[in-house]
Formats: C-alpha cells, sequence, structure tokens
C-alpha cells in the first residue's frame, strides 16, 4: 500500500471513527434515561411487567450502543495502527486480555456454589411480604436473568454490557455498580494514592541510602522492617493501630470516612474531617509498604552501580550525591516503574481488610460486602473493574518507558 493510499484509508478511518463516536453519545444519553426510571421503579416496587418492558427496550437499544462501541474499538486500532504499529499492538493485546478476564470472571461466578435467585426470592418474600413463586419471578426479572439462557448467550449479554461499560447490577443495594464505584472509589482513591506515593517515596530514598552505604546500620534496621512487615498481614497492622490510636488514646476516630455531622461539601470543616478520618488507613497502609520499596530499590541500585558509567563518574570526581541521584537514582528507578504501574491499578480496587477494619466507605469494603452477603453482581463488576484498572496501568507503565528510556521503542 503506497503512503498516499495509506493516508486516504486513515482519513476514512477517522470519519468513521468520529460519526460513530457521536451516535454513541446519542444513544447513551437515551440509555441513561431508561436506567433511571428502572432503578425508580425497582425502588417503590412497581410491578414486574413494567420493568420487564422497560429492560426489553434498554436491552434493544443497549445492543446497539454495543455495537457502535465495538465499531469503534476496531476503527480505533486500525486508525492508530496506521500511526503507530507498535502502539497499536499493545493496546490490541491489553483489550484482549481484558476480553479474557471478563470470560474467566463470568465462568467463576456461573459456576460458584449458591443461588443468587434463591437468596433474592427469600429477602423479597421477607421484606414485601410476597409468594415464594411471585418472589421468584420478581427475582429473575430485578437480576434480568433467564434460567434458559445457555452459557454463551450469557456470556455475550455480558460483553454487550462491558462494551457499554457497565459493570453489572447489585441486588443487595438495588442500583447499578457503576454506581457503587462512583460513590466509593474517591474514598479509595484518597487513602491509597496518599499513602502509595508517600511509600513508595520513602521507600525510593531509604532503599538509594543503603544500597549507597551498604555497611551502615540503616541496612539490617530496614532489612528487619520488611522481614517484619512482610509477615504481619495489613489487618494486623491496621487492628494494632485502631486499638493503640482509637480505642486506648482516643486521638483518632473508631470508623466512618467523615463526621455525618458536618454539611458536605468544599468547606475546610468537611475536608479537615475526611483527613482526620482518613489518617489511621493512610497510616497502616504506608506502614506496611514502605519497607517492600526499600528492599526493591536496594537491589535494583547495587545492580547498576557497578554499571560503567558509575565509575565513570567516579573518575571524572563528580561529587557522591550528584552520583546517587542522577546517575544511580534515576536509573535505578526504571524497573521500579511496573510495579508502581501494578500498585496503581490494584489501588482501584481498594484494600479489603484495611478498609473494612475501619468502616471505610471505599471499594474494598464493598469488595468484602459482596463476598459476604452472596452480591455475585457486585462481586463480578468489581472484580473486573479492578482487573482492568491493574491491565491498563500496565500499558501506561510499558508508555512511560520510552519516555524514560529512550533505548526500548514501541516496535520492541
Amino acid at each position: 500500500m503506497t503512503e498516499r493510499q495509506k493516508k486516504l484509508v486513515a482519513v476514512v478511518l477517522g470519519i468513521t471513527f468520529l460519526i460513530g463516536l457521536f451516535a454513541r453519545i446519542s444513544l447513551s444519553s437515551d440509555l441513561a434515561a431508561i436506567d433511571a426510571r428502572l432503578e425508580e421503579i425497582r425502588r417503590v416496587g412497581h410491578s414486574s411487567e413494567e420493568i420487564a418492558l422497560l429492560q426489553e427496550e434498554y436491552s434493544e437499544k443497549g445492543n446497539v450502543v454495543s455495537l457502535i462501541t465495538l465499531g469503534l474499538i476496531v476503527s480505533g486500532l486500525a486508525l492508530l495502527y496506521f500511526m503507530n504499529a507498535g502502539l497499536a499492538n499493545r493496546v490490541g493485546f491489553a483489550l484482549l486480555t481484558v476480553a479474557l478476564v471478563a470470560f474467566i470472571t463470568y465462568t467463576l461466578i456461573r459456576i460458584m456454589p449458591g443461588d443468587p435467585i434463591q437468596q433474592l426470592a427469600t429477602e423479597l418474600v421477607r421484606e414485601r411480604g410476597l409468594s415464594y413463586e411471585d418472589a421468584v419471578n420478581m427475582a429473575y426479572t430485578l437480576l434480568d436473568y433467564d434460567p434458559e439462557e445457555s452459557f454463551l448467550e450469557g456470556f455475550a449479554d455480558y460483553m454487550a454490557g462491558v462494551l457499554r461499560f457497565e459493570f453489572g447490577y447489585s441486588w443487595v443495594y438495588h442500583v447499578s455498580v457503576n454506581k457503587i464505584i462512583a460513590r466509593a472509589l474517591p474514598w479509595t482513591l484518597l487513602v491509597l494514592s496518599i499513602s502509595l506515593m508517600l511509600s513508595f517515596a520513602i521507600g525510593i530514598l531509604l532503599g538509594m541510602a543503603i544500597a549507597w552505604k551498604r555497611r551502615t546500620a540503616l541496612d539490617p534496621i530496614i532489612t528487619f522492617y520488611a522481614a517484619f512487615t512482610g509477615a504481619t498481614p495489613d489487618y494486623v497492622t491496621a487492628l494494632v493501630l485502631l486499638i493503640v490510636f482509637a480505642v486506648n488514646l482516643r486521638w483518632f476516630p473508631l470508623s466512618g470516612g467523615y463526621d455525618p455531622t458536618l454539611d458536605i461539601g468544599f468547606n475546610w470543616p468537611f475536608i479537615a474531617s475526611v483527613l482526620y478520618h482518613a489518617f489511621l488507613p493512610i497510616l497502616a497502609y504506608t506502614f506496611e509498604n514502605t519497607a517492600a520499596w526499600a528492599l526493591a530499590m536496594k537491589g535494583s541500585a547495587v545492580s547498576t552501580l557497578g554499571e560503567d558509567y558509575v565509575m565513570a563518574a567516579r573518575a571524572r570526581g563528580l561529587r557522591d550525591r550528584r552520583i546517587m541521584v542522577s546517575y544511580v537514582g534515576r536509573n535505578a528507578l526504571l524497573p521500579m516503574i511496573t510495579g508502581l504501574a501494578i500498585a496503581l491499578g490494584s489501588m482501584l480496587g481498594g484494600s479489603t481488610l484495611i478498609e473494612n477494619i475501619y468502616n471505610y466507605p471505599g471499594i474494598g469494603r464493598f469488595n468484602a460486602e459482596a463476598l459476604v452477603r452472596r452480591d455475585l453482581g457486585m462481586m463480578q463488576g468489581l472484580f473486573l473493574f479492578q482487573a482492568m484498572a491493574v491491565i491498563f496501568a500496565n500499558l501506561m507503565a510499558d508508555l512511560l518507558y520510552t519516555r524514560l528510556d529512550p533505548r526500548i521503542k514501541l516496535e520492541d
């Protein structure tokens, strides 16, 4: 294909992508209106027939949106391939990995013991006084579940929802998993982003220090600290901090994300309350992860110390501080990027045990609740969301590598 033909194909793909994007935005607004109506009638307990009609309408328009989204992905990847083949290959591999994870998640949820229909029907009998038969029929409707549907048909419907960025429906809360994620994610990001950056920064500095001066007392102290935290589960650390600082000393609150008596908003009393409640979870996570980063950085820095460019810098008479920061630290930091990317992706799944101990309103607490209450829809949605976050965090790490190290190319 000539260069002119490539440009023509790229222009056609670009126009197709833009048309599909506008069509998807328009249809998505219609879907949002139907979804809002569905949640309203589910909450007030309208008839199953009305719910079924709305679900049918939502399914028809949703399938169109899913097909458009699939077309956007294909045309976008093709357009990206003409611009940068290496980048297109990496993005395509990430999307295939997401599809594989979605298949595994769907399969595991289907073969898990327990019947969510029976559990929801029992709850409906207890809460609404329905007969068991009516409760079962309503449970099928609420969960949008067809017992006659085959495995492949169910998986196709599930993937159609994933293409619409829908992560399922929680029968415990009677809302979509997307709304649970939107409500819990800011709390998780607040605690884990601060604690991850603190533990990473402190660990990197400690790792460089003990690698540069290996015969000081700091090396065995950090090694013991890493062995201690590695052998101690994070929930034990969280529980000890809770008992000492919240129960005995009463310096910090026992649970919650903020003081419920305050007005929620961008004001200093509310912000101070949020930080006050987040202090112990941040401390627990930072304490548990700092030493691991320090030892990883030490291993990377020690291997860098033997490189020729470090020897040449010493022979030139450069100061130790400049050699440690500019020559050792910068190059030793490169292998840590992948670990940081995985940690950033995993961060979106929350810290289940720590958030549960502090009753903190993050995604980790909803993960635990989904397991305890057998909410398979929420469990499936949250797991897929966390897996997608890790996959695309790794993709971003690959792209960042090409910026940090000019020797690495996207085509490699």
